[in-house]
């Protein structure tokens, strides 16, 4: 493999390992700072996301999927279990309430 090849997968895979540190510098900065974000439009959001989540799924295998099939009694657990702590998080109404700036 040539030298630069390996420099390469070797910047580029420290930069994969820090993905939690720039969800985390990311979430931070529009939680201080929401203006920063105001270039934003819904639809270079839905692009954005779009592309994540393309690049997430092309790196997936064959048996990705079959570790998923596996687990399938874990499913409904979960989902119950999520849908029963997304009701608990609806009451009361106020005790969540985001700061205005935020909402609109």
């Amino acid at each position: 493999m040539p030298e630069w090849k390996e420099k390469f997968m070797e910047v580029s895979t420290l930069f994969s390992n820090l993905f939690p540190l720039w969800t985390v510098l990311g979430a931070g900065t529009a939680l201080l700072r929401p203006a920063t974000f105001d270039f934003m439009t819904t639809s270079s959001f839905t692009a954005g996301l779009s592309i994540l989540m393309f690049s997430m799924g092309i790196t997936m295998t064959l048996d990705d999927f079959k570790r998923v099939f596996s687990k399938v009694r874990a499913g409904p657990h979960k989902l119950a279990r999520s849908s029963s702590l997304r009701s608990v998080w609806r009451l009361p109404p106020r005790a969540h309430a985001r700061p205005r700036e935020l909402t609109h």
